[in-house]
C-alpha cells in the first residue's frame, strides 16, 4: 500500500531510550503509553 500525506501531524514523540512525549512534555501515565503502543505500526 502507497503512503500517503494525508495522515495528520501528531505531536507524540518517541525517543531513542523508548520514553514517549506529548507536546515536549513526558508522557508518565503507563497505561495511556500502552494503549498508544498496542496499535504502533512501523513504516516500510
Amino acid at each position: 500500500m502507497a503512503r500517503t500525506d494525508t495522515t495528520p501531524r501528531s505531536d507524540i514523540r518517541i525517543d531513542k531510550d523508548g520514553v514517549w512525549f506529548y507536546r515536549g512534555q513526558e508522557m508518565f501515565r503507563r497505561e495511556i503509553v500502552n494503549l498508544f503502543y498496542e496499535h504502533l505500526k512501523q513504516d516500510d
